[in-house]
């Protein structure tokens, strides 16, 4: 559903009015909320009594762990990437390349495929190579795709493929990135 928001978003804003995109991000939220409320049944089946003191040396235990903080530091950098990508994107791909808003739906559909390929891809080499080989990987993947933007960016070339191109680079190795470092942490 995340992927085709962009693409339903351009369609509503390039096929009615653009505020139409506000009022179902109001609306959407509301109705799920009350199916889940009225339609989903509590699944757990048993309560478990902890001490604040006890969730408390669990949480000293997590944050102090280094091989832990490694990990979500490298998941939060890979996801920032995203974002920021996802902040000018509208920005780069519709005002200076001139896509559509429907185009650019498009775009946010091709980089989530790329994201699900390189999370097919590592569940599918996670038995041969194992788990730091393919996080190893995809860093280095995702570094590449890094200096893709800084060469680009650069030399100020800008058109659908330099844009697309770092980005999808970078989403595939998301893909491996993320359960990897899961895994890792």
């Amino acid at each position: 559903v995340t992927a085709l928001a962009p693409l339903l978003g351009g369609y509503i804003q390039r096929y009615t009015f653009w505020q139409l995109n506000f009022i179902i991000l109001i609306i959407a939220p509301i109705c799920l909320s009350l199916v889940c409320w009225f339609k989903l049944p509590e699944t757990r089946i048993y309560k478990i009594r902890r001490s604040v003191k006890e969730i408390g040396i669990d949480c000293l235990e997590i944050i102090t762990n280094k091989k832990f903080i490694l990990y979500n530091m490298v998941t939060t950098l890979t996801l920032a990437c995203m974002i920021g990508y996802q902040t000018v994107s509208t920005d780069l791909l519709q005002i200076k390349v001139g896509l559509t808003p429907d185009q650019y739906g498009y775009t946010a559909l091709i980089i989530t495929l790329f994201l699900g390929l390189g999370g097919l891809f590592n569940s599918k080499s996670i038995a041969k190579y194992g788990q730091k080989k393919l996080y190893n990987f995809g860093s280095a993947i995702f570094i590449f795709a890094g200096f893709l933007y800084l060469i680009i960016g650069s030399i100020n070339f800008i058109n659908i493929y330099s844009i697309l191109i770092p980005i999808i680079t970078l989403a595939f190795a998301s893909g491996i990135m993320f359960p990897n470092s899961s895994s890792g942490a």
